[in-house]
């Protein structure tokens, strides 16, 4: 997932392609099934990362999956030094990998070259013991924003970005895959519907950042987060 859109007029999510340093996020998990004890592979793609990078990659439920967030950003097109902003959608920030419950800090993926030529990183690991259910994987990226803090990126757009957890150790029958897949599919959408209530707020905001001549935007999402 980039790591910032642009608000348009019409409600939709449009890349700023200044404002993301990298494109990068979870791209497939295999197996997507593995209990306690069992080995699964959790594979990143990572966009202009630079070769040898380290990624450190965490778990957490998908119901406590980092989301997103509204910036302000420089307006696009404004001249140097200009204090003119517009409203965008990015991802949360934070200034270390997310390593407290409810989360685990699994361990770091390396960026290497696919047979493509592609930047991937993959991470090979024993799953933790877990309460059964749907768990969401988040790339940390500090090299993706600038400044001291890096971005937490979570992959919840596809059940293939996911880990589900079945009770106990065995191997799941058809009646408990399926309900793990569900429940999947409710993460998903559950994620989906946050989403578009934060690029609507951000919609929102930008138009009246738009009403205060793109001045003092800042406060405006600063007060937002306050009272979210």
């Amino acid at each position: 997932m980039r790591t910032l859109f642009n608000v348009s007029l019409l409600g939709a999510a449009l890349v700023a392609p200044a404002a993301a340093k990298a494109d990068i996020g979870v791209d497939h998990v295999s197996p997507i099934i593995a209990g306690a004890g069992q080995t699964t592979t959790v594979t990143l793609y990572t966009g202009n990362l630079p070769l040898g990078a380290s990624v450190p990659i965490s778990l957490v439920p998908a119901v406590h999956a980092p989301g997103h967030r509204p910036f302000d950003i420089p307006m696009g097109g404004a001249p140097p030094g200009s204090h003119k902003r517009v409203i965008g959608v990015g991802n949360q920030l934070a200034l270390r990998p997310p390593s407290r419950p409810p989360y685990v800090l699994l361990g770091s993926a390396i960026v290497r070259a696919d047979a493509t030529g592609h930047g991937v990183a993959s991470l090979r690991f024993i799953v933790p013991r877990l309460r059964r259910g749907t768990y969401a994987f988040v790339a940390f990226c500090s090299g993706c924003v600038a400044g001291r803090q890096g971005a937490v990126i979570a992959g919840m757009e596809r059940e293939k970005q996911l880990l589900l957890v079945p009770r106990g150790h065995g191997r799941p029958d058809r009646a408990q895959r399926e309900a793990l897949r569900r429940s999947a599919r409710h993460a998903l959408r559950r994620s989906a519907e946050r989403l578009q209530k934060v690029i609507a707020l951000a919609g929102r905001l930008d138009r009246q950042c738009r009403r205060q001549h793109r001045l003092h935007c800042h406060q405006l999402v600063e007060r937002a987060l306050r009272h979210g």
